[in-house]
Parts: structure tokens; sequence; C-alpha cells
């Protein structure tokens, strides 16, 4: 007889009591596993390359979320599909709060939105949403050599070169404005997609490629030590990270999507709500501190904190949004 066969055996002859006995001691040991973590160290899933963006924005709060926890939080890259990935990962993870992803609008909204096909999750049923740490936004940026100085320059260049230029998606609202750049300024461009920022940004800076919407926080170094040219930021308002940087509608790409980046952090579906909870209070200290918020305005991004609740409306307006967007710029799933 197997050990799995004696094991049933064994069961047989229980009594039903003693099985009614041992479930009524899983709350209890699941509220013990709650009073007492985090236990051992906590892992952050990004779904982008080390020194991406949401890379940067995982390492700062790392370590004041573990001096809150009390516990290591790990970086765990999974780069990938828009970040598809590392969802797809978290959402399949057990959901007792040592399995976390920095989640952002590439494979929490555009994907399923119809970015990629066949999206093995439901951004709104498979995870927990945990809470919003930031925001940022997209400049409209070319390699140093490119020839426009200013924003007109620019626009005036890729008519002139329509069918012979390169735009750089290195991520989802990269990827919609490359197309939403070339119908506003009534020029073909060749969308070239890359996994992660500094891949594209590489390819920006050499020339490979002639114009991308970067990140804030890939750029902002970038810009200041004049590696490549910013020209807009794709925004309503400007932003406190670059100041001095005009918005689309000044230099006349008023058309294009104002879009932002936002950044939060989920589990799987089915966390405890006092688990979740604990998470969400030292998120909101971590972007509370001083020094913490510095750290996220030098890297680039802006300090938002959301709580899970607040951060649903803005995933599914976010959502509807990429729904029009997806066939109003011809854009195809990918798979």
């Amino acid at each position: 007889m197997s050990l799995k066969q004696s094991w049933h055996h064994l069961c047989a002859g229980l009594p039903a009591a003693v099985f009614a006995a041992s479930t009524l001691l899983s709350p209890a040991v699941n509220a013990q596993a709650q009073t007492d973590y985090p236990s051992k160290p906590i892992r952050l899933v990004i779904g982008f390359a080390a020194g991406s963006a949401t890379d940067t924005l995982g390492r700062v709060i790392a370590a004041p979320l573990a001096q809150r926890l009390g516990q290591q939080v790990i970086i765990d890259n999974r780069p990938g599909a828009y970040s598809v990935i590392a969802s797809s990962q978290v959402s399949k993870a057990a959901p007792d709060g040592y399995t976390l992803l920095l989640g952002t609008n590439s494979g929490l909204v555009a994907a399923p939105a119809g970015l990629l096909a066949n999206v093995p999750y439901d951004p709104f049923t498979d995870f927990t949403r945990i809470g919003q740490v930031a925001t940022t936004g997209f400049t409209l940026s070319s390699g140093p050599a490119l020839e426009p100085s200013t924003g007109p320059e620019l626009i005036a260049y890729l008519k002139k070169n329509s069918g012979k230029t390169f735009c750089a998606a290195a991520n989802a609202n990269g990827r919609v404005l490359c197309e939403a750049l070339g119908q506003a300024t009534q020029s073909q461009l060749t969308v070239v997609p890359y996994k992660s920022s500094p891949e594209a940004a590489t390819a920006l800076m050499s020339g490979e490629v002639q114009v991308m919407f970067v990140d804030l926080p890939s750029a902002v170094n970038r810009v200041k030590q004049k590696q490549i040219k910013a020209y807009a930021l794709m925004a309503d308002e400007a932003s406190q990270v670059l100041p001095q940087l005009p918005v689309a509608r000044d230099i006349g790409l008023g058309d294009l999507p104002s879009v932002v980046g936002w950044y939060g952090v989920f589990g799987p579906r089915g966390m405890p709500q006092p688990l979740a909870t604990k998470i969400t209070a030292a998120l909101d200290w971590v972007v509370a501190q001083p020094q913490v918020r510095q750290q996220i305005i030098a890297a680039g991004f802006e300090p938002a904190f959301l709580t899970g609740d607040a951060l649903l409306p803005r995933m599914r307006k976010n959502y509807e949004s990429w729904k029009k967007m997806l066939p109003q710029y011809n854009i195809q799933p990918e798979r």
C-alpha cells in the first residue's frame, strides 16, 4: 500500500467530528498568521527591467516599506509583455502578503483592454488593490544629434521625413503616443517596441530611433546631462520634475492624449482584509515621509498616495479610455 493510499485508509476510519474540529482551527491559524505578518521577507515583483522607471520607484519605496513592516522587501524583476508576465505570476501567488506587485497602467489596464491578446487575468477581480504610491508624465524626446531644437521644428521634421522616422515604445503609454503622434502630425511613423525604457533610451541616444515618449524618471537626468532633447510634456499641466518643459498644447500637439503613468501595489485575489489594510497603512506612511517624497520627486515621479478603493475608479476610467484609444489609433492586439 502506498503512502497516499495509507493516508486515505486512515482518514476513512476517523469520525467526522475530527474533521470538523480541524476545520474550526483554520480561521484561528489564519488570524495568527495575519497577526504575525510579516514573519519573512516580502517579494515585490516588477514587470520591467532593472533601471526602468518602475524598478527605480520600487527601489525607492522598498527600504522604508521594509522599515515600517519590519521585514526585508526584495525586488524581483520579471520584464516582458508590457508587465503581463509579472502580473500573471502575482495573480497566481498565495494571498498571504509575501508576493506583491508594483503594478502599472501597462499590465493592469492597457494590456487587458486589448493591447495584448489572451491576457490571462482580469485586472479588476484577480488582484487585491493595496494602494497607489506615485504618478509620472511622459516627454516627447529625441536623441542629441537630431536637428530640431524646438517642438514646432520637430513637428516640421516629422512631416518632412514621413515614412523614414522610427518611434521607440517601451511601455503601453509610449505605444499609443507614438501612434497618436503620427496621426497628429500627418506623418507615417514606424513604432519599434522595446522591453524597457533603458533599452529604448539607449536606442534613442544613439540615433537608432528618432523619437520616443520617455517617462520622466527615465528622462530627467538624461535631459540635464544633454543625452536627450525633450520638446514637451504630454500633460495638461507642467510637472515639478521639469517645470521649464512646455506641455503638448504649447507646441501644437494639444490633440495628443494626456496620459499619466501611475504605480500601485497589488496582491493576489483573496488577501484577508486586515492584511491588505496593514500594507496599505504602511504604504501611506512611506509616501508621507519627507525624505521619501524628496527621493520620489528626484527620481522623476510625483508622490500620489491613494488607497486601494480610491485607485479603482482611476483604473476603470483608464480601462475605458484604452478601449476607445486602441481602435482610434488602429492598434491591433499583439500576440
